[in-house]
């Protein structure tokens, strides 16, 4: 993350890939965004 350009982008990728995994394994995930940022949340669940 230190190293990312952008690195909400890079968060909400990797939040992405963990949600995939997820999918796969568990019948529901719970996500908390970072510092009350909620407005990140559509670009988790929705692109």
């Amino acid at each position: 993350m230190k190293k990312a350009k952008d690195p909400v982008k890079e968060g909400v990728f990797q939040a992405r890939q963990m949600l995939e995994l997820a999918k796969k394994m568990y019948s529901g995930v719970c996500i908390m965004p970072p510092f009350d940022r909620f407005d990140i949340l559509t670009d988790i669940l929705i692109n």
